[in-house]
């Protein structure tokens, strides 16, 4: 907002994350826990970019835990089919917008992206996921001995971003997944949106 201040993309993400070949605009916004804040989340802005059938990891910490199922996740890719992060977004974005990612999905190379009667697949997911609030990742899809839950961050009806939560399904049973992980990560994202609006 007017009276902000400014920094250089490099002095907010480390020089490895950020791929050279193009120029970033970020938003810096402190990340609660109910009242405690418990980092950063960093938004990229400005001209939308849909020519891509995927969603990319820009933040993670994994690299902070020793128990994770994962060795690296910085731009990755993944799925809008089978991915927790990619299944949000795909469910939550603008009809529009998601009718044009149907189309492009059609046309991936990803094995991930074609599932039989892929428009019927969308239509299920779309409805099961709008209507817990939150998406999950394909069970069938490695690693098998973990399970992802992620949710949106909205600006109106434009999603500006899915986060989520990474978990071996041994510690978390599945009864329990809304209310130990869905959960949070919704009163998290609810803070991120009140500061967003704030900041109009």
């Amino acid at each position: 907002g007017p009276g902000g201040r400014s920094f250089a993309a490099r002095e907010l993400a480390p020089a490895d994350v950020l791929p050279a070949d193009r120029r970033y605009s970020f938003m810096l916004e402190p990340l609660y826990f109910r009242e405690e804040q418990i980092g950063f989340a960093l938004f990229e802005i400005g001209p939308r970019d849909i020519d891509k059938d995927a969603v990319f990891v820009r933040f993670s910490t994994i690299p902070d835990s020793p128990m994770s199922p994962f060795h690296a996740t910085i731009n990755m890719r993944l799925s809008l089919i089978s991915r927790a992060l990619g299944r949000a977004y795909l469910a939550f974005c603008p009809k529009e917008e998601r009718d044009v990612l149907v189309r492009m999905l059609a046309r991936s190379n990803d094995p991930e992206d074609h599932p039989d009667n892929l428009p019927a697949v969308v239509s299920a997911l779309v409805q099961s996921i709008r209507r817990r609030g939150y998406a999950t990742r394909d069970p069938n899809v490695e690693p098998t001995s973990s399970s992802t839950v992620a949710v949106p961050i909205m600006s109106e009806d434009r999603v500006l971003a899915t986060f989520g939560l990474t978990f071996f399904r041994s510690a978390v049973p599945p009864t329990a997944i809304a209310r130990k992980v869905a959960q949070p990560l919704r009163e998290a994202a609810d803070q991120i949106e009140r500061s967003i609006r704030l900041m109009r």
